[in-house]
């Protein structure tokens, strides 16, 4: 008998590879329940983060709050006699200290659970070489692509990468107003003044969970130029004032490469007449005594390369989706302020002048209130442009 398993791949791609969660189902043998999910990889010089859990069946109300307690031994093990043994920092997740590999040895994860060992194949650890970001707007309005160059090898050999990445993005309002309704004050809510405009400004983190793999088999002198990675739509806000992107790039085996491919065809495809099966998905991990199947890969490197990209609007042709206009009170039918609020309106425009007489202009909410789009006033990054 078969069941539907959910396998949840809690992935630390690398302290500086970013965190993610992936999630495909797959139909596993009844014996294959309960297999042991391993997502990490050992990099010189590094903090490295590797997470364990288990796979569980589709046929659970909700994710059981134990599967990813794994209590385990993991170490990283080299054939120069190095050993790195890791801490558990949470349920499933163990962190090592690696120090500098020698890039003519061969490197392992070794992890002990439940009576057995699983080891990662001995793998000599693989040099990254730099990469050149740039983006582009082929088409008059249309999306904004985020791409890729390497650097030629000197071998003219066939190279596979991974890339992951980190957003941050600037929010600024049409509309800078320094009244705010707060309609939790008193029974009819209460206008409030600050000395400037508290959420005309803000910014958004993302962490992404894509994960992108790409071969330079197809390209002239085996080297990637401009090639995509993403894109974004001309009317999406995060190009509405300043974009960046953190972008770390890894070189990979040809079966690591393979692995990250079949993993991504399970996500898009699952279901699907040619969606391939489990026992498709390539491993490097194995169980000592050959009785448990495991999945993951873990790669071993020298170095990840890291680059940041910005794109400002002034440089791409950004699509505004929602129009901004102002309304006065008397546009509400007599509405409270309280009511005009609870419609989606801010304050944008707030005069009290002596003699107690005050004169209020509306907008949607988006058009004055930064938070609207996910965005923290206070969330500047430490690496933003003070302009």
């Amino acid at each position: 008998m078969k069941r539907i398993l959910h396998i949840l791949l809690n992935c630390m791609l690398l302290c500086c590879l970013g965190s993610c969660v992936d999630e495909f189902n797959a139909q596993l043998p009844e014996s294959e329940s309960n297999l042991l999910v391993v997502e990490g990889n050992i990099i010189s010089d590094s903090t490295c983060v590797f997470n364990l859990s288990r796979s569980f069946s589709l046929n659970e109300e909700k994710i059981p709050e134990d599967y990813d307690h794994i209590g385990a031994k993991v170490m990283v093990i080299g054939t120069d006699g190095s050993q790195y043994t890791a801490t558990q920092t949470g349920n499933g997740s163990y962190t090592i200290e690696i120090g500098t590999l020698s890039p003519q040895h061969s490197y392992h994860l070794q992890i002990d659970w439940k009576g057995n060992t699983y080891t990662s194949a001995p793998q000599q650890p693989l040099s990254t070489e730099d990469m050149e970001l740039s983006f582009d707007q082929p088409e008059e309005y249309g999306a904004v692509h985020v791409r890729v160059s390497t650097t030629p090898n000197s071998n003219n050999e066939v190279s596979y990468y991974i890339w992951d990445y980190v957003e941050d993005w600037e929010i600024r309002t049409e509309y800078r107003c320094k009244a705010i309704f707060d309609p939790t004050i008193g029974d009819y809510g209460k206008i409030i003044e600050y000395e400037e405009p508290p959420y005309d400004q803000g910014w958004v983190h993302r962490e992404s969970k894509d994960i992108f793999v790409k071969s330079t088999e197809n390209y002239q002198d085996k080297r990637l130029n401009k090639a995509m990675l993403y894109s974004i739509a001309s009317n999406d806000p995060r190009i509405s004032h300043l974009y960046s992107t953190f972008i770390t790039q890894r070189k990979v085996t040809k079966g690591e490469y393979e692995y990250y491919q079949c993993k991504e065809r399970f996500t898009n495809d699952m279901g699907g007449l040619f969606t391939p099966q489990p026992s498709e998905l390539p491993s490097n991990i194995t169980c000592v005594d050959g009785k448990k199947r495991v999945i993951g890969y873990v790669g071993v490197n020298m170095n990840v390369s890291k680059q940041r990209l910005y794109i400002p609007t002034t440089e791409v042709q950004y699509e505004q989706d929602y129009i901004c206009k102002e309304y006065e009170p008397s546009f509400f039918q007599a509405d409270s302020d309280k009511a005009i609020y609870f419609r989606g309106f801010r304050i944008s425009y707030y005069l009290a002048p002596p003699m107690g007489l005050t004169f209020i202009k509306w907008a949607a909410e988006k058009c004055v209130d930064c938070r609207a789009f996910g965005a923290d006033p206070d969330g500047k990054p430490d690496f933003w442009p003070n302009n």
